[in-house]
């Protein structure tokens, strides 16, 4: 029973508000949508089966939402109660036009009038919930709007009002076929003959009351969503389905030889490829992202979340104007991304420490970093502006192949007294063993460097080292925004790696492996094996080749490094090394795995000052410090540096060490 039935002005006011609606709701995605397409293409349709793995998994078993137990289990019960009720919402919406509509297999169905009733009860009861955390748990990462709270308020009354109006047609005998499959339905029909109601004019009125107020809300969801952040029920679906395949380690590349390019890095916001403008009307604003970042976390201006608000800010202001370019300049009109948004000061863009914590942890899959690291390379590559301090070390790596300007002789100088083949005698090597500039020149990681060196002599390593003619891998250098620096250094070693024939890297350093692991291929070279210490030494350790006998009575918290872990999901070996030595205990922090919280020293921050809010370092040292280490393990060496220095601060120097695993191994290998 509708109330416009035999009604021809209620037929006509309905008919026309779903008409309306329709053209609005049309007309805003559209208008939105478009913007997507001022991105550069990128071809995101490649291994369509893994996407289509990754799409049911990530949107419909919502497993990125589920990280967060309690909010992702209230929005799991929400989408799949929206679903579930979306067949009768059409049919609601569509039958004042059309009353004889319905979907056949669900229309009218035992089996759907039964997995409707549950999924209202349900969906109110996640809505209450999630009102709850919202006004009363108040969690500092979702963004709290007016449209937020509209959004809960017009799910919760569209559920509600379907009870009303089931109710009200159950207890006037409207619905009889399907009344033992609505169990929630006689609940609100038994409510309506408990007051009397049943069968009455005023309960017909309160029905007809509850009709119009449910078609009023669900039209006026319908419009509202593509206007507002809530337009990510229609994106990310796409945006899931869209996400980047390859490694979180790899940067996007930047066209720095092209010469027909007037501007590198992203200056506006065509100069995104179209999924980074479609994370913009993705994101959700719940939040997650700033809740794991460490410079958030540490008083810093930077919040991931308010990057990609502050993008879709200028992607809405400066969108019509782009597109009437069609590409070209009008250097007139044509503004940096920084300070155009309170999100994107000059301050957040540098806070950043690319430790990807906000793309490991977004529930539908924004690639933030690599929008940073564009902003970056805009400001390098075309202002040469960058912090004052990156500029020595910058010199340093032109000049002499390393961050501290130190003489490229000395580079060897680590492995005195050590039985350190080079690559010149020895051209043949299996290995090329990688040392890197920080454990060549660095006093505290070279001792790193020759324990590994140690161990691959004990366990038959066939390897070679370059020694002096060993250059710099660049890597925080890209992550800075010197793309041309970066790739001019790589150029050099990747002809160095060729004239010996190097098909095999170890590496003590995650960030070299990272380079050489996932950015070499874009640059046009693969090496046939790449290994980080940690997997060798624990490969070892399993065939025997090194057995540690040794007791080394400690108890040891083992520190995740961002470039190890969350980029090449390198967990496991370093605790495997850890637990395989007599005596040690293995215990570890809150933040481990990959919810570890960086060292600071990532995105070239290594190289920088940090002299807002509290450093990264001395709160990732403190809880370290919380499990009452006897040390504290890596396997990264820009790690041992900022935890270095965090120890000294905290006045525990003497009291805790802090070892490379490499280092803990030498020690019970006899």
């Amino acid at each position: 029973m509708l109330p416009t039935e035999g009604n021809l002005i209620a037929r006509i006011v309905a008919c026309t508000l779903l008409g309306l609606s329709v053209i609005l709701f049309a007309w805003a995605f559209l208008s939105r949508l478009r913007l997507v397409f001022l991105g550069r293409w990128e071809n995101r349709f490649d291994d369509l089966r893994t996407r289509f793995r990754d799409f049911f998994s990530f949107v419909f078993a919502q497993t990125r939402v589920v990280r967060e137990p309690f909010a992702g289990f209230i929005h799991f019960f929400i989408f799949w109660g929206f679903i579930a009720v979306a067949v009768n919402n059409l049919v609601f919406m569509v039958a004042p036009a059309w009353p004889a509509f319905y979907i056949p297999f669900v229309s009218g169905t035992a089996w759907y009038a039964l997995v409707f009733d549950v999924f209202v009860v349900v969906v109110l009861v996640a809505i209450l919930l999630a009102a709850f955390r919202r006004v009363v748990m108040r969690p500092p990462g979702p963004t709290s709007s007016f449209g937020a709270y509209l959004i809960l308020f017009l799910i919760g009354g569209l559920m509600f009002t379907d009870l009303v109006n089931e109710g009200w047609l159950i207890s006037s005998g409207a619905e009889t076929e399907l009344v033992r499959w609505m169990p929630a339905g006689l609940v609100a029909a038994s409510v309506y003959d408990v007051l009397g109601l049943g069968g009455t004019a005023a309960g017909f009125y309160i029905y007809v009351a509850s009709w119009w107020a449910h078609l009023l809300m669900l039209l006026g969801f319908l419009v509202y969503i593509p206007i507002s952040k809530h337009m990510h029920l229609l994106v990310c679906p796409g945006n899931e389905f869209f996400h980047q395949l390859e490694s979180p380690g790899r940067v996007v590349d930047c066209e720095i030889d092209d010469e027909s390019l007037e501007h590198f890095g992203v200056t506006r916001m065509d100069e995104f490829n179209w999924k980074d403008l479609l994370d913009l009307l993705a994101c959700v604003e719940c939040g997650r992202c700033q809740d794991n970042c460490p410079a958030f976390n540490t008083d810093k201006p930077l919040s991931p979340k308010e990057v990609i608000v502050g993008l879709r800010h200028v992607l809405f202001d400066d969108g019509g104007r782009i597109k009437k370019l069609k590409g070209r300049y009008d250097e007139e009109n044509i503004e940096s991304l920084v300070d155009r948004d309170e999100g994107l000061s000059y301050d957040s863009v540098w806070a950043c420490t690319n430790c990807g914590a906000c793309v490991e942890h977004c529930p539908i899959s924004i690639e933030h970093v690599d929008k940073i690291i564009g902003i970056r390379r805009s400001m390098v590559l075309n202002e040469g502006r960058l912090p004052q301090e990156v500029g020595p070390t910058i010199t340093g790596v032109v000049r002499r192949n390393n961050p501290w300007n130190l003489p490229e002789k000395d580079r060897l100088n680590w492995a005195k007294g050590l039985d350190v083949p080079t690559v010149a005698d020895k051209p043949n090597a299996e290995y090329l063993y990688w040392v890197g500039c920080i454990s060549s020149f660095d006093e505290r990681s070279t001792k790193v460097a020759r324990a590994f060196a140690t161990l691959m002599n004990k366990a038959g390593v066939d390897y070679a080292v370059l020694g002096t003619e060993e250059g710099c891998c660049a890597e925080s250098f890209r992550r800075i925004g010197a793309e041309d620096l970066f790739k001019e250094k790589n150029a050099a070693n990747i002809e160095k790696f060729k004239e010996y024939g190097v098909k095999k890297v170890v590496t003590t350093c995650p960030h070299c492996y990272n380079t050489f692991k996932n950015e070499y291929p874009g640059l046009g070279f693969e090496l046939d094996e790449v290994v980080h210490h940690t997997d060798m030494l624990a490969g070892f350790i399993a065939d025997g080749r090194l057995k540690p006998e040794k007791r080394v009575d400690m108890a040891v918290t083992f520190h995740d490094s961002c470039f190890l872990g969350r980029f090449n999901d390198i967990y496991e070996t370093p605790r495997d090394i850890i637990r395989a030595i007599p005596g040690t205990t293995l215990q570890e922090m809150e933040k481990n795995y990959s919810k570890s919280f960086c060292c600071g020293a990532g995105g070239g921050r290594m190289w920088m000052e940090e002299d807002i809010g509290e450093r990264i370092n001395l709160d990732r040292a403190r809880q370290a410090l919380a499990t009452e280490p006897d040390c504290i393990a890596a396997g990264c060496a820009y790690c041992m540096n900022m935890f270095d220095d965090a120890l000294k601060e905290e006045g525990v120097e003497e009291a805790v060490r802090f070892m490379d695993v490499a280092e803990i191994l030498a020690e019970s290998v006899e």
